[in-house]
């Protein structure tokens, strides 16, 4: 699985490097270009502080410095304009300041304004802590009225940024799921031993084995891995939900213990991971508790059909796909297994070619 992460993140890099050298082929954000805007202050006198502003951004302006007219028909740029107009016809109020350095700060809230792109893109680079959108002015007018421009934060790797951020967020939700699951398995665990010492598991076994039988053919009778398989997958129909996971790892090893192969999944290991994942549920708690006082029969018929067939589509696949020679040579049961075998039963048989040969036995 860290191997799938890890090509999941390397390739996500890459698409990301790719759509960024894109932006900045295109320019598609227009870094270090002032942005025009019209501008009306109270005054322009800032020795007493930030004086109030009224910012225009015209709708034309704004198409025109980001090209969103290229390309276009005249319908569609039509469309587009209206679209600007219906944002920036209201003009938006803010503050002019001036800083010790003798730099303007241009400081206004949006005021719930969904700006479009790619200026919404822009604002994140340029976002102020109380969600104002902050920038600086490289020229302001003489008088109190005039034009200005925004001297915007350039807007580069966003790509790289967004994955090298959502991997860190998701290593930290891994690590939050893994801290609230040591409650979880310490109490399953200890429970399965205490059934396990008093006999219980294996009475269970008895009970469900017809059952789980012909989906774990490899398992040996009265192996302890039945007894793990059993109860993971009753947990996963009476919708235990983090109750199933214990017990669900407790039954990978044990499966674990009857491969050749330490490294590869067996097809027991294969089809409970299917099973599970189908996730069947007779009684789902959790959903019930979630929807209480709806109509919880309904639903429960629901669910009952949709995991049910889920449990049968990933039932069939799992033992299709264990037949197919690509698989079954890598199997761990079938580890000596020959293009001619025959593989079916967990047996190894001889090609006709070989059958025909006189056996020889080492002296």
């Amino acid at each position: 699985m860290n191997y799938v992460w890890a090509a999941l993140i390397v390739m996500s890099l890459g698409f990301a490097i790719w759509a960024d050298a894109g932006d900045l082929a295109s320019d598609k954000y227009r870094n270090k270009v002032p942005f025009p805007i019209n501008i009306e202050m109270v005054d322009n006198d800032f020795s007493e502080g930030p004086q109030q502003a009224t910012i225009h951004i015209d709708a034309e302006e704004y198409m025109t410095f980001y090209h969103l007219d290229e390309g276009k028909t005249a319908e569609q740029k039509e469309a587009d304009l209206i679209a600007l107009k219906s944002v920036f016809d209201k003009p938006f109020t803010g503050k002019v300041s001036q800083t010790e350095s003798g730099a303007y700060e241009l400081r206004f809230p949006l005021n719930s304004t969904k700006l479009p792109e790619p200026m919404a893109t822009v604002y994140l680079e340029n976002k102020a802590k109380n969600g104002d959108f902050l920038t600086k002015l490289d020229s302001i007018p003489e008088g109190k009225v005039g034009e200005a421009t925004m001297a915007l934060t350039p807007t580069r790797f966003l790509g790289i940024k967004n994955i090298t951020d959502a991997a860190f967020d998701f290593a930290d939700v891994a690590v939050t799921i893994s801290l609230s699951l040591i409650g979880v398995l310490a109490m399953w665990l200890g429970l399965m031993n205490i059934a396990d010492k008093a006999g219980l598991i294996n009475a269970f076994c008895r009970l469900i084995s017809p059952i789980l039988r012909p989906l774990f053919p490899e398992v040996p009778k009265g192996h302890p891995a039945f007894g793990m398989l059993a109860l993971a997958c009753a947990a996963n129909a009476l919708g235990t939900g983090n109750a199933a996971t214990p017990m669900g790892i407790k039954a990978m090893e044990e499966l674990q213990k009857l491969s050749k192969q330490k490294d590869t999944a067996t097809n027991s290991m294969v089809m409970l991971l299917a099973v599970s994942t189908a996730s069947l549920q007779i009684t789902p708690s959790a959903t019930l508790l979630a929807v209480l006082g709806v109509a919880a029969a309904d639903l429960l018929v629901a669910i009952l059909i949709v995991t049910g067939i889920s449990a049968v589509v990933a039932i069939i696949t799992a033992r299709l796909m264990g037949k197919l020679p690509m698989f079954v040579k890598t199997d761990p049961g079938h580890i000596d297994w020959k293009p001619g075998d025959d593989p079916e039963g967990g047996r190894i048989v001889k090609s006709k070619e070989a059958k025909d040969e006189p056996e020889t036995v080492d002296a």
